[in-house]
Parts: structure tokens; sequence; C-alpha cells
């Protein structure tokens, strides 16, 4: 399978990318494309899309408004600024 670099962070994402490249392999696909696509996608609208840094303070929006949605979006927060 090789290296697959994904655009957008967390965990649940790495998980999804998983999940639809276990399928292409499933149904014998090449996987050359759907690991390109990956690597090259970068989101969702309103999806912890950085909008910017002011005085050191970068700027997410999120959409999250189900509490399990706020979560995952604050455990992505913590993973990708970690140490911030």
């Amino acid at each position: 399978l090789g290296t697959v670099t994904l655009a957008v962070p967390g965990c649940h994402n790495a998980l999804n990318s998983l999940g639809s490249l276990a399928v292409c392999h499933a149904l014998g696909l090449d996987l050359a494309k759907p690991i390109a696509a990956l690597a090259s996608f970068l989101g969702v609208h309103r999806r912890f899309e950085i909008k910017g840094q002011v005085a050191g303070i970068t700027i997410v929006d999120d959409y999250a408004h189900h509490p399990s949605a706020v979560r995952l979006t604050l455990s992505t927060a913590k993973e990708h600024f970690r140490g911030r």
C-alpha cells in the first residue's frame, strides 16, 4: 500500500480514509488514484477550516453543533496544535 498522506487533520479523517481505501481494495481497484485524491482533499467547508492567525492565535471555523462532533473537533485541535 505504501504511504498515504492526508491534507486534513484528525483521527476520524484517517479512519474514514482507511475505510474508503479498504473498499477500493476489496473491489480490486488500483489504489493509486484514491491515494492521490486523499492527499489533495482539503476538507469540507466549515469543518476545521483554518481561517488565519492573529497575534499568534489560530482562527479555526468549524460548524460542529452536535456534542459528538464538538468532541471530535476539540480532539482534532489538541492533536493538530499539540503544545499550544
